[in-house]
């Protein structure tokens, strides 16, 4: 039996001052399990856990400072530390020939990348949670209750040592300056060497990444130059080494000082496995990481990639120039017995040993780093005392407590045991309780995806889905066996004979000892005291001053148990809040209705019931007798993922763009008379969008050729809060004035371009002040002029953690105070309807950068064209032939000097075999020279130009859209089209987002469409429901294939064909009608008199079957497409 309900706590002051949002928590519960579905604000994914481990950190107090770059260098710094300098000899004397060891190698790195699948898909199920192991076996081994985090708490404590490296970084050190140290020496450098590396870290987190970057960055240049040096002795270029190949004749056959066996190449498996180890370290740092599955999935791959090709050139480069007697025999420093062969004693060795150093402090930096997290996650999960001491990141914003046990630890176990035998005892110590440990991650995979099938719950969806293969699980869990089992083998040497001075297998008993007391630690601590003293261990839920989230276990008396679990959710202090229990029926959680909801409704608590029968959970008013049929025909994922939709309809909705798209939105929003607030946000004096017409086109943008949005348009810094807040000016570039000149008239007949229910006042075709107009009276004409909010630019778009809702941030020019000022406003839902002609589009042509810096104010866009004055008498270029380019060629024509030349790629439909009067044609340019020519595609030339003006059209741009915010970018620029997006108007992954106005195709009258389709599904008023997310994500997988196999633009929807039909019939029976209380806009029928209009109208002459009408009040002319000619599809938009 699964039940589910949903609570809504009140947050305490602290919990609103820093940001963590723990307001919306939904629960399932199966059998003695219950499971929280929290969110991050570092993935839209959710993450279901039991709620017996640590809680999501909505925001996390380390703040996001891990990129795909930082992720590969915290894997790679990790991994390149000393194993591969230092263990080649112990791997080579295990495994007996030189072969056999290249082999291990490889084994080694097939290990590492199942192992890493194996992460990989635990980071998919929990995307919001960082420490890695912690929380995989947390959640795949909840039952008995903290026996798992209690565990692996404390041999993670106790084993979090990194003496092995600060000791090897010493030897290295000691090798650079060509002394022999005495064991003192050797442990004071490593002391110092490992301070230095704790200090590095422990005041800011920014800044140790960056140092953990940088020296990542050495480390892999070193390694390079290793295994080029390799090669380069390989190929026998290299004096020093007289037979680079001896090591490789025979590699296969032993040789004196090594014997193979079951022991020896265990612990080979074992050395190679400790150089892999690293290839986890980002899962360690989940939550700081935004898209934490698709970054490490594609970062951490390639580190693991990259370090095994060069692992296996190190190696090479090892028995290339190292006679493998003498290699055996080198202890923990082969690499330099490599560069004293390669380079004698020269300073180049002592600076490459420099390197390695280097490296190896390196190696230290980023596994505190990564470990100090995982640490703190165990923190989080109250099982190791003093909470606060692990979880706090005061003062510095850094997990100081883990950094200073690390520290403390390594510092004891580098002065404690015999310097001989510290690398060899530590290495083996530390691996073999991780191998159990890694057993059970793997196999505990399985669990957790039983669990998930049990309850039900969705896959993650795409752009967070890692699914590992079963082979991989499986290699894991053997190879982990493994190396649990073989250990126990005696080496052939006898009971003395292995890698250490005393007793091979003292680190198994030893690893096996600390695993046993954790297991007798957890017993007494859990059920022995407590029946003894007469208490139970339950846990709460605490936030620290800084913000930090964590569980803290507390001790309840026997008599006040009953009352304590009353007044406790799963999580934290039950509130009075409804829950609204749900049952199992045919495999799929019911919804019903809760007799015991409280009858009063406070809009802070969201916890009533109307008079309607709907309830108020997650924030939001939910039909039950709605979500019951929900339950009985829908996954959970979709019922789930539409509970700001059906369940609960939106009450406010922030509009961004007040042109055309934004005036028909405004009229639906409003005519749906159920929204609470609407307010329409356009950064213009007026309403109007790109029909706005400005005179003065102002400064010529900067033109970077080939440049899209992100890079030309870039989103404005927003300052820190507290808001409302002032800052000095803008002085970046906006963008916001129009691209209107003084000729242009509309290119779509006035009665298939207008909105149904109001008319141009006269067409077909008319000058651009009349849309313009139009669009300022339409706002009047539905009364929604009271909801615009001029003069103000949305800035930043970040959809909230853990809900639907949205946050934007806004700016507003005072000239009076010669300030910006800016404030933050809140919303259930958004719609897009900026308009896409803002941001103009140069493309790369060969020497086009150079001649626009020596030759400023030659190169501009019709975006700044007005009219023919500003070129008069001056010879001109037009780039394309597009509507622009045809509008201001022919504009051109008789105020230029000599005729206009017109570069076009291919004959537009308008133009006939020859050029107009005053125009001649030219074709593509194919490169400007310094001196000022132009060449084309046929060789021509053209000299002496004064003005280049391109006619390529405008990019789409979403500066104010916070891709770390929201999961990542809304605008693909290589296939120019929304990710993410259905029927071009709705958002799979964003169920409360909506765009208006991205297809071409029948302008305003197709905007309405879409306007009223997206009013009338946040109102929950559609007809018929949109389509699971897997549906709609296959129809943008199948529309992207075919406008690829068309060659055309995604959002470009063909008439012809009846795809312009087909897809506003969609929108049309998607809406339907209005309620009989005569609530909503009626979607408009197309009938046969715009149908008409559409394929026969023209605003273009069609050469040489044309017939010219009446051209009308005012404009120029137009033509009407005979019957029989050939249709243009809307190209002509």
């Amino acid at each position: 039996m699964v039940s589910l309900y949903w609570s809504k706590r009140e947050a305490s002051p602290a919990v609103s001052e820093n940001g963590q949002d723990h307001g919306a928590t939904a629960f399932l519960k199966e059998g003695s399990l219950r499971y929280a579905v929290e969110k991050g604000e570092n993935s839209n994914e959710p993450t279901y856990q039991e709620v017996s481990g640590a809680p999501v950190e909505t925001r996390s107090p380390l703040g996001y400072h891990v990129g795909s770059v930082t992720i590969m260098f915290l894997n790679l710094s990790k991994m390149v530390g000393t194993g591969v300098y230092s263990t080649p000899a112990s791997v080579l004397k295990g495994t007996g020939s030189v072969g056999l060891a290249l082999i291990y190698w490889f084994i080694g790195f097939l290990v590492a990348a199942a192992s890493l699948s194996v992460y990989l898909e635990f980071a998919s199920y929990f995307p919001n949670r960082s420490g890695s192991e912690v929380v995989y076996l947390e959640q795949a081994f909840p039952r008995p209750r903290y026996f798992f985090p209690v565990t692996f708490a404390i041999q993670t404590v106790l084993l979090s040592f990194s003496a092995s490296n600060a000791i090897v970084l010493a030897q290295y050190l000691y090798r650079m300056s060509g002394s022999t140290p005495t064991a003192w020496q050797l442990k004071g450098v490593a002391v110092a060497g490992y301070t230095l590396a704790f200090l590095f870290v422990a005041f800011s987190t920014r800044w140790s990444y960056r140092v953990s970057n940088a020296i990542g960055a050495v480390k892999l240049l070193t390694l390079v130059f290793v295994g080029i040096t390799g090669l380069v002795v390989l190929g026998g270029n290299v004096d020093r080494v007289p037979d680079p190949r001896a090591n490789f004749r025979n590699a296969f056959s032993g040789f004196e000082g090594t014997e193979a066996s079951a022991y020896g190449v265990t612990n080979a498996l074992v050395k190679i496995i400790f150089s892999y180890a690293g290839y986890e370290n980002a899962f360690n740092v989940v939550n700081e990481v935004k898209n934490p599955v698709r970054s490490i999935r594609n970062s951490g791959g390639l580190s693991l990639l990259v370090v095994a090709i060069l692992y296996m050139l190190a190696n090479i480069a090892y028995f290339s120039a190292v006679p493998k007697e003498e290699l055996v025999q080198s202890s923990q420093v082969a690499a330099s017995l490599f560069f004293q062969k390669v380079f004698g004693s020269a300073g180049a060795a002592r600076g490459l040993n420099f390197l390695i150093a280097l490296s190896a402090f390196g190696n230290l930096t980023a596994v505190l780093l990564g470990q100090s997290r995982l640490i703190r996650e165990c923190g989080r999960q109250g099982t190791l005392p003093f909470p606060n001491f692990w979880v706090s990141t005061r003062p510095f914003g850094t997990p100081l407590g883990p950094y200073f046990v690390k520290w403390a630890l390594t510092m004891l176990m580098i002065l404690a045991p015999p310097a001989g035998d510290a690398f060899n005892f530590v290495v083996d110590l530390a691996n073999y309780p991780a191998s159990f440990f890694a057993f059970l991650m793997a196999v505990g995979l399985y669990f957790v995806r039983y669990q998930r099938k049990k309850l039900n719950l969705p896959p993650p969806s795409k752009a967070y889905r890692f699914r590992t293969w079963h082979v991989a699980v499986i290699f894991t869990i053997l190879v982990n066996l493994y190396l649990l089992i073989m250990p126990w083998y005696p080496p052939t040497g006898g009971a003395t004979g292995g890698d250490v001075s005393f007793w091979y297998a003292t680190y198994v008993v030893t690893g096996l000892g600390i695993l046993l007391a954790c297991g007798a630690y957890y017993i007494l601590w859990i059920y022995a005291l407590p029946r003894w003293r007469g208490y139970r261990i339950r846990h709460e839920r605490q936030v620290l001053e800084g913000g930090e989230v964590t569980h803290k276990l507390v001790k309840i008396p026997l008599q006040e148990l009953e009352a304590w679990d009353r007044e406790h959710d799963a999580q934290a202090p039950r509130s009075t809040t409804a829950q609204a229990r749900h049952p199992v029926r045919n495999g799929e959680p019911q919804i019903s209705r809760s007799d015991d909801t409280p009858s009063t409704f406070d809009s802070s608590s969201y916890s009533a019931r109307d008079r309607r029968g709907q309830q108020h959970v997650l924030g939001c008013v939910v039909d039950t007798s709605l979500l019951c049929y929900f339950s009985d025909v829908v996954t959970w994922r979709r019922a789930y993922r539409s509970a700001s939709m059906k369940r609960s309809p939106i009450k406010s909705v922030a509009v961004i763009g007040a042109g055309a798209a934004g005036a028909v939105t405004a009229a639906a929003l409003a005519a749906e008379g159920h929204f609470e607030h609407i307010r329409v946000f356009e950064r213009r004096e007026t309403p109007g969008g790109t029909w706005i017409y400005d005179p003065d086109p102002g400064p010529a943008p900067r033109i970077i050729p080939g440049a899209n949005p992100p890079e030309t348009d870039p989103p404005l810094p927003v300052p820190n809060g507290p808001f409302p807040r002032t800052t000095s000016p803008c002085m970046q570039e906006r963008f916001d004035r129009t691209p209107i000149y003084d000729n242009l008239t509309t290119n779509v007949p006035d009665i298939a371009m207008c909105f149904s229910d109001s008319r141009f006042p006269y067409g077909p075709f008319v000058p651009h002040w009349v849309p313009r107009h139009y669009i300022e009276n339409y706002f009047s004409l539905h009364r929604t002029d009271s909801l615009l909010v001029l003069n103000t630019t949305v800035e930043d778009l970040s959809k909230i953690p853990g809900t639907q809702r949205w946050k934007l941030t806004l700016r507003r020019k005072d000239s009076v105070r010669h300030v910006d000022v800016w404030w933050e406003e809140e919303f259930d839902a958004v719609i897009l309807a900026h308009g896409h002609y803002s941001v103009p589009f140069v493309p790369q042509v060969d020497g086009l950068e150079e001649h626009i810096r020596l030759f400023p104010g030659r190169i501009s866009h019709s975006k700044s064209f007005r009219n023919a004055l500003a070129h008069h008498d001056k010879k001109v270029l037009v780039i394309g032939n597009s509507a622009s380019g045809h509008d201001v060629a022919a504009a051109l024509v008789g105020s230029v000097r000599g005729p206009v030349y017109q570069s076009r790629r291919s004959r537009s439909r308008w133009e006939g075999d020859k050029p107009a009067p005053g125009i001649e044609w030219k074709p593509v340019v194919r490169k400007y020279l310094r001196t000022g020519d132009i060449v084309f595609d046929d060789g021509s030339v053209l000299s002496d130009v004064d003005t280049v003006i391109y006619c390529t059209g405008f990019k789409a741009s979403f500066p104010f859209w916070n891709d770390h915010a929201n999961g990542g970018p809304i605008w693909n620029y290589e296939q120019s089209r929304l990710i993410g997006s259905y029927w071009h108007t709705f958002f799979g992954d964003f169920p409360t987002l909506g765009a208006v106005g991205v297809p071409r195709v029948l302008t305003f009258r197709s905007f309405e469409y879409q306007a009223i389709a997206l009013a009338r599904v946040f109102a929950g008023r559609n007809t018929r429901s949109l389509p699971p997310s897997e549906e709609q994500e296959r129809w943008e997988r199948e529309r992207c294939r075919l406008v690829s196999s068309e060659h055309r633009k995604f959002h470009d929807i063909l008439w012809d064909n009846g795809e312009t039909m087909d897809w506003l019939r969609g929108l049309y029976d998607l809406a339907g009608l209005p309620t009989l209380e005569d609530r909503g806009r009626y979607p408009p029928v197309l009938g046969d008199e715009t149908r008409w209009a559409i394929e026969h109208l023209r605003k273009y002459p069609e050469p040489g079957r044309e017939s010219c009408e009446d051209p009308g009040e005012g404009v120029d002319g137009w033509t009407v497409v005979q019957p029989g000619a050939a249709k243009d599809s809307l190209q002509f938009i």
